[in-house]
């Protein structure tokens, strides 16, 4: 598939949310921090992220509309896979990650998840999106502190999940719906 199939996604969110009679802003960030957390004895992947939203005064209409955690999948097809988005319980730098005073820690349940399948595939193309609107609402009004994700997956080695990542981006619309 090609890369253009990426960008046109969020076109048609932000064409949807327009249509809708809803106002947006659209903010596409980058992970400020990454790094692979040490392989624990369930075989799961995993990977922290760390992204720098701007606050919102609580009751500003210029809310979180949406906002999802994205990344095209490179190379073959990766078969049934799945993945996991676990908020960050703490503070955490990736150079003390793997110190018994810089264990990255997180919540025990996701506040996201995503199947890519063939099915999946061969609907949208390889890409995964987790749902984190609810999440980064909470980040951006203060609710909760933003101490960024950790992306896991059963299926995959840190090393693979770590590549799979390396286009990964945080798009938030931000706005609020007209009456």
């Amino acid at each position: 598939m090609s890369g253009r199939a990426f960008p046109a996604s969020v076109a048609f969110l932000a064409l949807l949310l327009v249509g809708s009679g809803a106002k947006a802003d659209v903010l596409t960030l980058l992970p400020s921090r990454i790094s692979v957390m040490p392989q624990e004895d369930d075989g799961w992947a995993r990977v922290a992220l760390k992204f720098d939203l701007p606050s919102v005064e609580s009751g500003e209409a210029n809310g979180v509309v949406w906002a999802y955690l994205e990344w095209q999948v490179e190379g073959n097809s990766m078969g049934e896979t799945e993945f996991y988005a676990f908020p960050i319980s703490s503070d955490w730098s990736p150079e003390v990650r793997g110190s018994s005073s810089g264990i990255i820690t997180r919540e025990v349940d996701p506040v996201a998840d995503w199947l890519l399948s063939s099915e999946v595939e061969d609907k949208i193309g390889p890409i995964i999106r987790l749902d984190l609107r609810y999440l980064a609402a909470d980040w951006t009004v203060g609710v909760r502190e933003n101490y960024g994700i950790v992306v896991a997956s059963p299926n995959l080695t840190n090393e693979a999940l770590q590549a799979q990542l390396a286009n990964a981006r945080l798009v938030v619309g931000f706005g609020f719906i007209e009456y």
